[in-house]
């Protein structure tokens, strides 16, 4: 009878342990202060140490530091992404392929305005051969899947080709994708603890003009010099993990814009991947803070930590009208994934301490709280 009790209180402590480290979820704080956001890029060397830990905190606009994969290669936290969008005025397409280390996802939303948007995925085993490139502008990614063909190649630093196929229904993506040669990016380097061993390493390029053609329900819509996204990235991720991503495109007066927003828990950093993108010129943003409604489909409000423009970084007020959402849950014990997108319209102003751009544009908004 003694040996049962014990067996009943290891049994007790073990599952009190798992559910404190795997089941419960932390308490996250957004990032209340001004960060001197670190410009990067006159740094040489490489973006991690031969450890493997974030050898820099800050962001470039061009990625001239030397990213080596193969330092993770057998390591199971190792994530890797690659996201390319399109936000029109009638319409809203992502592609993206996802490798987690233990298992893969490949997927591709469509929100036709007024319309319940769509995605449609796949879960890839890990063993299902795939490739994906070792640096944002060079390489092919490719995917080809009991339901799905994915294909995104670089044709030298400023073009793309990506192509997507549904096997299942008559969905076939052909675009290409084509960046100035002076167009500036955002390349963050971000920790996600207090050494660096846990961090994303992301290149999101917007203002790419996009050509080429979705076929979906019968229908073909056609894009001509249509403004795209990229977002690429690569990193040790912490098993719990949360974030807020705002992505916007669109021409407003004249000007080519694409906004990157989100909000990043923690104080480790030494900048966000908070920005304006105008015309070619990357306009850094300060500390993004978000005001979260209690209705999703209500007005989402986002202002930067500092309520004046600063030398190295912008004043922002902006707000996201969601027009509809997705939804997507997924928890077995110790694995979770809850995940909300958005899609509607930015308005707002950036202001530096030179001038003031006024934002209107398309976009959505992913929400999303992980155990992975």
């Amino acid at each position: 009878m003694g040996k049962f009790w014990v067996f009943v209180l290891v049994a007790g402590i073990f599952i009190a342990v798992i559910n404190k480290l795997c089941i419960e979820d932390p308490v996250y704080e957004s990032c209340t202060e001004n960060l001197p956001q670190l410009n990067l890029d006159m740094k040489v060397g490489n973006v991690t140490t031969e450890d493997g830990k974030l050898a820099y905190s800050g962001y470039l606009t061009s990625p001239t530091l030397k990213w080596d994969p193969s330092i993770f290669e057998h390591n199971w936290r190792f994530k890797q992404w690659e996201f390319y969008g399109i936000y029109a005025d009638n319409i809203t397409l992502a592609v993206a392929t996802v490798d987690l280390g233990y298992v893969k996802n490949v997927f591709i939303t469509i929100y036709e305005k007024g319309k319940d948007p769509v995605t449609i995925e796949e879960i890839v085993p890990f063993w299902v051969p795939s490739n994906m490139t070792q640096d944002s502008l060079k390489g092919t990614t490719r995917f080809n899947t009991t339901n799905f063909f994915m294909f995104f190649h670089n044709n030298g630093k400023d073009m793309k080709t990506v192509v997507a196929n549904y096997k299942k229904t008559e969905i076939d993506i052909n675009l290409i994708f084509v960046k100035g040669k002076h167009q500036e990016g955002m390349v963050y380097l971000g920790p996600m603890n207090d050494d660096g061993s846990k961090f994303f390493y992301s290149h999101k390029q917007y203002n790419y003009l996009v050509d080429g053609y979705l076929t979906y329900n019968g229908k073909n819509h056609l894009f001509s010099k249509q403004l795209g996204v990229m977002d690429w990235g690569r990193g040790i991720w912490p098993y719990h993990s949360r974030w807020i991503w705002a992505s916007g495109l669109g021409v407003h007066k004249g000007v080519y814009l694409g906004l990157n927003i989100g909000e990043l828990p923690g104080k480790n950093h030494y900048a966000t991947d908070d920005c304006l993108f105008a015309n070619e010129t990357v306009i850094k943003i300060g500390v993004v803070n978000t005001q979260h409604p209690k209705n999703l489909l209500d007005p989402w409000v986002f202002t930067t930590v500092n309520d004046r423009p600063h030398p190295n970084y912008a004043f922002m007020n902006m707000t996201f009208y969601p027009e509809k959402v997705f939804e997507k849950s997924f928890s077995v014990w110790v694995i979770k994934s809850d995940l909300k997108q958005l899609f509607g319209t930015y308005k707002g102003i950036v202001r530096t301490t030179e001038y003031e751009v006024e934002v209107v544009v398309r976009g959505f908004m992913e929400v999303h709280h992980a155990r992975w």
